[in-house]
Order: structure tokens, then C-alpha cells, then sequence
């Protein structure tokens, strides 16, 4: 059995120190977001050096990269942020693999709305998910959905 942590539990720091941390706490195991987890903007760590050196430095530790967080606004309202998510959520898919990541995850938008908006919410989620589906099957992730 391996037990992990979300990362950002942990803090907001440097990779090696966050994966020493998690080590240091028995873990074998998390989820990273990298908008929660690192000091530097996510796009600083999305490159095929910067990917490899992570899971190269979380390895080190004993630390699988289990799950990526890609926090994504899944069905919003506005279509051009919506359209935005896609292509986000689209790397971080092609991303979760060099870090031996096969999961990413994100919630479903927080629904505040009036409640005769539900339909119109999910129809913007399967929009969502359409896209983002087949990105997943091609590269052999997996496309996690927590609801909100």
C-alpha cells in the first residue's frame, strides 16, 4: 500500500524541499498543484527539463507523483475562460506523463448559481470533458473530476 499527501498541504516551497518534506513525514506519495505547491508560476515548471527534473528530485525522496492538480474553472460561464481550462487542463494531460503522473484533477466549477442554472452548468462540463477526454486517451492519463 502507498499512502501519499497533497503536496500543498505542506506549504508553498522550492521542490527539493517539499519533497523532502513529504519524505520526512513518511509519505510515498502525492498529489502536486503546482499553483499551490511551488513559489514560482506553474508555466516555470512545465517544460520537458523542468518535468523531469521534478520527478527526478521527488524520486530522490523515495516520492511518486501520483496524482497533477490542474485547477480549472471546468464549466464557467464565460466560454473564453472555459476555452482557456481546455487547453490548460489539455497540458498538464501531456505534462502528467513525464512526471509519472497518470492522474490530473480538477474540481467542476463551484455552482453558486441559481439552481435552474444546474443543467446549463453540467451541459458546460461535458463540454469541458469532451475536449479534454480524448487528450487524456491519447497520451494514457487519467482525467480526474472532484465535485464542488
Amino acid at each position: 500500500m502507498i499512502i501519499g499527501m497533497r503536496g500543498h498541504d505542506f506549504g508553498r516551497m522550492e521542490p527539493p524541499a517539499l519533497a523532502q518534506a513529504i519524505a520526512s513525514h513518511g509519505f510515498a506519495a502525492t498529489q502536486l498543484a503546482f499553483t499551490k505547491a511551488f513559489p514560482q508560476p506553474a508555466a516555470t515548471y512545465m517544460t520537458p527539463e523542468a518535468l523531469t527534473s521534478l520527478r527526478e528530485t521527488f524520486e530522490a525522496q523515495g516520492i511518486t507523483i501520483s496524482g497533477l492538480g490542474c485547477y480549472v474553472s471546468a464549466s464557467d460561464r464565460d466560454d473564453a475562460i472555459r476555452n482557456a481550462a481546455k487547453v490548460k487542463f489539455a497540458e498538464s494531460l501531456r505534462a502528467s506523463v513525464t512526471l509519472g503522473a497518470l492522474c490530473v484533477g480538477t474540481e467542476t466549477t463551484n455552482f453558486t448559481f441559481d439552481e435552474s442554472e444546474r443543467e446549463a452548468a453540467y451541459a458546460r462540463l461535458l463540454d469541458f470533458l469532451r475536449a479534454v477526454v480524448p487528450v487524456a486517451e491519447e497520451c494514457g492519463a487519467i482525467v480526474g473530476i472532484e465535485p464542488v
